[in-house]
């Protein structure tokens, strides 16, 4: 059994480019980690703090997920 990291709002924020971004979204789909990534960014806009908010609806926007 693998263990999948959970990567952060940093982290796909930090990803130089939109291929990046791509090939982590498919590599977390394959692994069947993508909805957890999803839900954890969806938890930080509902409760977080500001600034991870704003880090967590720049993270779902750069993953293409519309977000107002």
């Amino acid at each position: 059994m693998t263990q999948t990291i959970t990567p952060s709002a940093e982290h796909i924020l930090d990803l130089s480019d939109d291929t990046q971004v791509h090939v982590l979204m498919t590599s977390l789909m394959k692994e069947r980690g993508l909805s957890p990534v999803v839900k954890q960014l969806n938890q930080t806009v509902l409760t977080g703090a500001a600034s991870d908010r704003e880090k967590a609806i720049a993270a779902l926007r750069r993953m293409g997920f519309w977000f107002e």
